[in-house]
């Protein structure tokens, strides 16, 4: 029989469909022997499970990052507003008005 030969192009190719083949994830390595078997059943199914966890625990960080940003935005403008209405000249000129009539109420002492 003769021999096949191949042009610099053909050979290339086959190579990387070789090396496609070799890394592919497509096909399970099966083993001969019933701990191959297992490590492998272990691998696939491992797997799926990582790959739903990590979406879940991604979905899970996109709502906290959500409420963590409008926390961090809404914060500080309440504490300032608040400090503004505690410390203002008004609520100030009130609560003095007030503690006065209350002493006015009072009993003298004598």
């Amino acid at each position: 029989m003769g021999e096949t030969h191949f042009d610099d192009s053909s050979e290339n190719l086959l190579k990387q469909i070789l090396d496609v083949l070799q890394n592919s994830t497509i096909a399970e390595e099966r083993g001969h022997d019933v701990l191959s078997n297992f490590w492998a059943a272990y691998k696939k199914v491992s797997t799926e499970y990582d790959s739903d966890m990590l979406e879940r625990c991604n979905s899970g960080m996109d709502v906290l990052l959500i409420f963590v940003s409008v926390f961090l935005f809404l914060v500080p403008h309440l504490t300032e507003k608040l400090i503004r209405l505690v410390y203002s000249p008004l609520s100030i000129r009130r609560s003095l008005s007030r503690c006065s009539q209350i002493l006015l109420t009072l009993p003298m002492l004598y």
